[in-house]
């Protein structure tokens, strides 16, 4: 049977025709591979963990030559991304993906993109979203490099319809207006623009400090940790104002590069600041992904609003 013929009768893959689908499989990457529609139907409505319950757990130790193995299937870093995800993310981790793709096509994965190229791109476009979305490439790089503001400057300036209730929804995730500043810059700007900073966080607990956070007391206050993690947690008012001022890395300097290890607590933890999964996992993508990863989504979403069912 064409697995693919599945959803015929009813227009679209449900949890059940999922689960049909992914029992000819024995991993996820095969169902994935083999049935891709299907995949990413289960992935969308969070039901890959029912779906995948008999699969075997496969965890392949990405080596720099079993990337670079992986790489050579693909014409491009878009193709071998979709073709297989976790070698992709494994050499752009460790710092190999240029040299696993070299032999690929320069016109699509080796564009240069500088201020001047990010700038005209952008002005193929009216907002920030709609410029994700048609050339993630472009729009990572101005991310990446801060130049968003300068490539925007032709956007609408208000894409989201942060009125006072969304604002107010938005903050009540948050205890407090650091985390809510992390959690969602663009609900709170919105907010404090307005005036409406004062009745949305009026479920927080008042500021504990109005320390005015210089470059040289962000720096002072890193020097008391070992790791980005600790002093997050153990400074949480330096360490974001670091990274919105673009300090961190002068004051992470003497701090040991260890990736964060995402525990089921502290997946938990990070899951709970947000309302939805697509939240979390645009704004806390390593928490996000660790859960992915280790079968926690379910636990950790439980809290989380249920997507409305479509209407037939």
């Amino acid at each position: 049977m064409n697995l693919m013929d599945l959803p015929k009768k009813h227009g679209k893959w449900s949890l059940e025709l999922c689960k049909q689908s992914a029992a000819h499989f024995k991993t996820r990457t095969e169902w994935s591979e083999k049935c891709k529609a299907a995949y990413s139907a289960a992935y969308r409505n969070g039901w890959l963990d029912q779906c995948c319950v008999h699969m075997q757990r496969v965890g392949i130790k990405w080596t720099f030559e079993k990337c670079k193995q992986s790489a050579s299937q693909y014409k491009t870093r878009s193709e071998w991304n979709h073709g297989c995800k976790s070698a992709y993310h494994a050499a752009r981790k460790n710092g190999w993906i240029e040299d696993c793709c070299t032999h690929m096509i320069p016109s699509q994965t080796g564009k240069k993109w500088t201020f001047e190229a990010c700038t005209e791109n952008a002005k193929q476009y009216q907002t920030r979203s709609e410029w994700q979305r048609g050339c993630s490439g472009a729009y990572n790089a101005a991310n990446r490099n801060g130049w968003l503001d300068d490539c925007c400057q032709h956007m609408k300036q208000v894409e989201l319809k942060w009125n006072r209730q969304a604002c107010i929804k938005s903050a009540r995730a948050c205890r407090t207006r650091t985390e809510w500043i992390a959690a969602c810059k663009s609900a709170y700007q919105a907010a404090r623009n307005r005036g409406w900073l004062d009745e949305c966080c009026a479920h927080m607990g008042a500021p504990r400090t109005q320390k005015k956070w210089t470059f040289e007391a962000c720096q002072a206050s890193a020097a008391s940790y070992k790791t980005r993690t600790a002093w997050q947690e153990g400074c949480s008012g330096a360490y974001f104002a670091a990274h919105r001022n673009g300090w961190t890395q002068k004051c992470c300097q003497h701090m040991r590069s260890a990736r964060a290890k995402w525990t089921l607590k502290i997946c938990k933890g990070s899951a709970s600041y947000f309302a939805n999964k697509r939240d979390w996992l645009r704004c806390c993508r390593g928490a996000y992904n660790a859960a992915h990863r280790n079968g926690w989504l379910s636990e950790c979403c439980s809290h989380m609003e249920r997507p409305r069912p479509q209407a037939a």
